[in-house]
C-alpha cells in the first residue's frame, strides 16, 4: 500500500496556510454542516448545496465529513469547500452515486433524472476507501488570489491525513475543465462527460467532468507541496 507521510502531511498543511496569512485569510475545520449550508449560500447566493452536502439528506459526524473556510481578519467567510468520506468496498463508484443521485436529485429537479446505462469504466474503476470534495465556493473579493487553489489542496492534504484514501475525487464544468481549473486545485485525472443521462437533472451542468487523484497522487502531491517555496516572486502561490 502506497504510504502517505504524516510529517510531509504536516509540513504541507503549514506552509498552504502559511500562504493564506499573507493574504491576510486564516483557515479553519469544521464540523457543523448547517453551518456550511448557511456559509455556502452566502457566499454565492444560491438557495442551498448539493445533495451530497445537505443536511435534509444526511447526517453528518466528525467521523465521515468536514469542511474547510476561509475567513478575513474582520471574521467574515470568504471561502468554503466540504469534503465526505464513504468506505464503498465491494462497490464501484457508480454503484454508490446511481441511487443516491437519482433519489435526492429528483428532489430537486423538474425532471425525474435518469442516469445513461452506458457510463464511462472509470465510475466503475473507482472503489475501496472513496473521499469527494465538492461544493467549493469564493467570494468574488477573494477571486483570482489563488485562493481557491489553496483552500482546494488544504482539503484534500486534510482528507489524506484522516483517512487514507484510495481515491479522491469531485465534479468540474466543462468550461473549468477546459481551462484546466480542475488541474489547478490538484485534480491529476480527468474524465470527459461523467456522468452520462438519460434524463439529466433541470438544475445541473450536463456536461459535468469526473476528476480525480489516487493515493499515489496524492503521495505526490503532498511530497511537491512539502518540498516547495511559498510564494513565487510574485506575491501569488506557486503550487
Amino acid at each position: 500500500m502506497t504510504y502517505i507521510d504524516p510529517i510531509h502531511a504536516s509540513r504541507c498543511l503549514s506552509r498552504l496556510e502559511k500562504i493564506l496569512k499573507k493574504t491576510d485569510l486564516l483557515v479553519r475545520l469544521k464540523n457543523d454542516f448547517e453551518q456550511f449550508r448557511e456559509a455556502a449560500v452566502q457566499i454565492d447566493k444560491k438557495s442551498s448545496v448539493t445533495g451530497l452536502f445537505s443536511t435534509s439528506e444526511n447526517t453528518f459526524t466528525p467521523a465521515v465529513a468536514f469542511w474547510v473556510g476561509l475567513w478575513d481578519t474582520s471574521d467574515r467567510i470568504r471561502g468554503v469547500v466540504a469534503i465526505r468520506f464513504d468506505d464503498i468496498t465491494g462497490m464501484t463508484l457508480q454503484q454508490f452515486l446511481k441511487p443516491h443521485w437519482e433519489r435526492v436529485f429528483a428532489a430537486r429537479s423538474k425532471v425525474t433524472p435518469v442516469m445513461a446505462l452506458d457510463q464511462p469504466s472509470v465510475l466503475s474503476e473507482l472503489t475501496g476507501r472513496t473521499v469527494y470534495v465538492g461544493d467549493l465556493a469564493i467570494d468574488s473579493a477573494i477571486s483570482g488570489t489563488g485562493a481557491a487553489m489553496v483552500l482546494t489542496k488544504i482539503a484534500m492534504v486534510a482528507a489524506a491525513l484522516r483517512w487514507n484514501p484510495d481515491y479522491i475525487y469531485g465534479f468540474n464544468e466543462l468550461k473549468n475543465a477546459e481551462r484546466g481549473f480542475s488541474t489547478t486545485l490538484g485534480f491529476r485525472h480527468v474524465n470527459e462527460m461523467t456522468p452520462r443521462w438519460s434524463v439529466p437533472p433541470s438544475h445541473l451542468s450536463p456536461d459535468l467532468h469526473l476528476v480525480w487523484n489516487t493515493r499515489r497522487d496524492l503521495v505526490d502531491l503532498i511530497e511537491s507541496l512539502a518540498d516547495a517555496p511559498a510564494l513565487a516572486k510574485t506575491g501569488q502561490p506557486r503550487l
